[in-house]
């Protein structure tokens, strides 16, 4: 998987990065499993073990850019947001969010800002 791509400002429902986020969750619960099982069953690595650790590295990773880029606290996001069984009211704060993604100096315009810059 590639690394979510967003550009600063980018404004999207809440519902949508909510479910991204959520979507994720299950990538990473599903991989622990997975490898969980296999470590059991085979005491060095395999192949196989080692792409789903990689793939488990870059949700985690694409996760936590999610979060920090649109200001999601840590913990917020329900469990069960992605199920049918999950209550509309589950995803709370504001209808939209906007993405605040930091640059490195070298390729930001920013001059006086330390290289961030601000969505709204």
């Amino acid at each position: 998987g590639a690394s979510p791509i967003l550009f600063d400002g980018t404004v999207l429902p809440r519902s949508i990065v909510v479910n991204a986020i959520s979507h994720l969750d299950g990538e990473i619960e599903a991989s622990s499993s997975i490898l969980t099982s296999m470590a059991t069953s085979s005491p060095a690595p395999t192949l196989e073990q080692e792409r789903l650790e990689a793939r488990s590295r870059q949700c985690r990773a694409a996760r936590r850019y999610l979060l920090d880029a649109f200001g999601i606290p840590e913990g917020t996001i329900p469990r069960d947001v992605g199920s049918e069984a999950a209550a509309p009211t589950t995803v709370r704060g504001s209808y939209y969010v906007g993405a605040s993604v930091v640059h490195s100096r070298s390729h930001s315009s920013a001059a006086d800002d330390g290289g961030v810059s601000r969505a709204m």
